[in-house]
């Protein structure tokens, strides 16, 4: 995205206004400076025709070259290169017209139009001025393509008649106070191959009918207040290249539909409460560059078919509840150059094939030994790092855990006593409940509690020994320590009817909320 070369509030006269503001002017001569070049200029008309001649042809060459730049330029900046496509709707009836400049209306009236950046509402409104000239809007015979209002100070709500500018291609509300669902008729916009709503306060659930939007492209959903979870029906999209869906508060599993983006070169899910294994359906978009779902609640092992992303470059998986150990087959990656594995729940080793590869393209890691470069990957066992459990720098090296404390994992932040952490697991087992009905014969097993102490080094891992195991009841103990944001929630979606409590630093039992 490059949206900074040219002032959209200008309209389209600005590739003609910003190619003769900024092409390369002849350099202007005093008296003294012309004299002295009359004085060292060639003695013969000849030279002098060719010497004018080069300067002038070097002249036209900067210029042809300066304007097709501005316009590129002005072309990326304005969405015109992806207005040339082969769109559904190519024409707007008399009625369609009117709706399309109701939606505009409706799109003002709902987000404060009035309170909008004093450039960006300029002739918004006006009866006198066709749509297709108010800021940030961009038409092609008279069909709205683009919609150019990024931080422009919006505040409300997106509408559902944001569905009668049919022929919308792009739409760019990003950086604004926007709040309120995504509405479901956005899922009516055939055309519509980019979407840009990050950085707002947007809520509710990504709707399902986004699966609708075949032409798409791209999605930036980033940093808003999203909830629920991601619908299967983003598997629908078979040209999405790109989607941001980080820094919400997603739940729910990740759904194996992804396997369908073949297309897809960015997939970004960070800093949510997904749940759930990793789909080894993943392993099957042949096209993923950047994969980062850390962050998360995922469990489970890191799928062998990742060993199939053939064109991944950054694979971000650090902080969630990730057991297992590292697959060898990763080694097989062409293109990885970064891997973040810290903060989960990794036994073995990193494998060395895999520490070099990694850091390939870090100049100053080059002359390291393999070991302090699988570091710079994850601490191995029984060592630490406090900040990110990994060595980022000089500074910060892996340390020894000191006598009588362990690290089981890799990528720990620190180590902790061996027998320190002891919970217990209750759990009410049916073992065997028949009743055969016969005439008389009633026959009824009933066994009842049990009860069983686990040492489990990390409480997260709670959440998948419960998973694993069906508890129906959990009762938790443990160190405020152990515990991590969306730990709760993870046990809410067990159905876990037992308490959790926390062990204060004066040894205070205190209740949590589950």
């Amino acid at each position: 995205r490059i949206v900074d070369f040219v002032d959209l509030s200008s309209k389209n006269n600005n590739c003609r206004s910003y190619q003769s503001e900024h092409t390369p002017q002849p350099p202007k001569t005093t008296r003294q400076s012309a004299t002295a070049t009359a004085a060292a200029a060639p003695s013969t008309r000849s030279q002098i025709y060719s010497s004018n001649f080069e300067m002038a042809y070097r002249q036209l060459l900067s210029l042809i070259s300066f304007t097709l730049f501005a316009c590129a330029s002005c072309q990326l900046a304005t969405g015109w290169d992806y207005l040339h496509e082969d769109y559904s709707i190519t024409s707007l009836s008399v009625e369609e017209k009117e709706l399309q400049r109701d939606a505009l209306i409706k799109l003002f009236n709902s987000t404060d139009g009035t309170n909008w950046l004093p450039h960006r509402r300029r002739d918004w409104l006006d009866e006198k001025i066709d749509e297709c000239q108010w800021d940030g809007v961009q038409c092609v015979d008279g069909i709205v393509r683009v919609l150019f209002l990024d931080r422009a100070g919006l505040a409300g709500t997106i509408p559902a008649e944001i569905s009668n500018l049919k022929g919308l291609a792009q739409l760019f509300l990003a950086g604004n106070s926007m709040k309120g669902p995504i509405p479901d008729s956005i899922g009516d916009l055939r055309d519509m191959a980019y979407l840009f709503l990050e950085s707002n306060m947007l809520s509710g659930s990504i709707p399902s009918s986004i699966g609708n939007l075949s032409s798409m492209k791209g999605i930036w959903l980033e940093k808003n207040m999203l909830t629920g979870s991601i619908p299967p029906s983003i598997g629908d999209m078979q040209n999405l290249n790109t989607l941001f869906l980080d820094s919400n508060r997603l739940t729910g599993k990740l759904p194996s539909a992804f396997g369908n983006l073949l297309k897809l070169e960015r997939l970004h899910l960070s800093n949510n409460a997904i749940s759930g294994k990793i789909p080894n359906e993943i392993g099957n978009m042949a096209a993923l560059e950047f994969l980062q779902i850390d962050h998360n609640n995922l469990i489970g092992r890191i799928p062998e078919t990742f060993s199939r992303l053939g064109n991944i470059r950054i694979m971000y998986l650090e902080n969630n509840h990730l057991t297992g150990t590292l697959p060898q087959k990763l080694t097989t990656l062409p293109y990885l150059m970064g891997l973040n594995i810290h903060g989960n729940e990794l036994h073995g080793t990193v494998p060395r094939e895999l520490c070099g590869k990694v850091n390939r393209n870090n100049v100053a890691m080059r002359n390291l030994d393999v070991e302090t470069q699988c570091n710079f990957i994850a601490c191995p066992v029984n060592t630490f790092e406090s900040l990110q459990g990994r060595q980022f720098s000089a500074n910060s090296p892996c340390k020894p855990c000191s006598d009588g404390k362990i690290a089981a994992y890799l990528g720990s932040t620190h180590c902790w006593e061996e027998t320190e952490n002891a919970f217990v697991l209750s759990k009410d087992i049916l073992i065997a409940s028949v009743c055969v009905c016969a005439g008389l014969v009633v026959m009824c097993f009933v066994a009842g509690r049990a009860s069983t102490k686990v040492i489990l080094t990390k409480t997260e891992s709670i959440v998948e020994f419960a998973s694993v195991n069906s508890l129906d009841k959990l009762d938790v103990i443990a160190e405020d320590d152990f515990f991590r944001p969306g730990s709760y929630q993870s046990l809410r979606s067990l159905g876990s009817r037992g308490s959790l409590a926390s062990r204060g630093s004066r040894g205070e039992f205190r209740p949590l909320m589950v």
